[in-house]
């Protein structure tokens, strides 16, 4: 696995991380950092955890990993413009709008994109982010 850290915090953070892969084997697994520390922080608390996927390609098998794993506990954020027919479960909220540095059309910079997945929730920050989007990987 190659980890590209962007910033000194999480290069720190991720030397004390527990990887775990969630989702089905293959392209829908994904590799978390000590997701058991979303029950210690968030069981008997007031505040949500909020879970983004940017990218979906109408296949929720993370999705739905992250609901068996964290049940009630997140809220899950789905981001998709590319999907003429989304189909997603009833636990995720699904945007149709996509990432961008900047907004144009159904695109939307990252802050945007946080910003909406927080809207209502009593949620200070995204405590997981995952992003997969085709056609991105230069």
């Amino acid at each position: 696995m190659v980890c590209l850290f962007l910033f000194a915090p999480l290069a720190l953070r991720t030397a004390l991380c527990a990887d775990v892969s969630l989702g089905l084997p293959g392209d829908g697994g994904k590799w978390v950092c000590n997701p058991h520390r979303i029950h210690q922080l968030y069981t008997n608390r007031s505040q949500s955890c909020v879970i983004m996927s940017i990218g979906s390609n109408n296949d929720f098998g993370y999705e739905e990993s992250m609901q068996a794993t964290f049940g009630s506990l997140c809220h899950i954020h789905t981001f998709d413009h590319t999907v003429a027919k989304p189909h997603p479960p009833d636990f995720v909220t699904y945007h149709d709008v996509g990432i961008a540095q900047k907004r144009a059309g159904k695109l939307r910079s990252l802050p945007e994109l946080m910003d909406l997945a927080k809207a209502g929730l009593s949620a200070p920050h995204v405590e997981i982010l995952k992003i997969d989007v085709e056609g991105c990987e230069f």
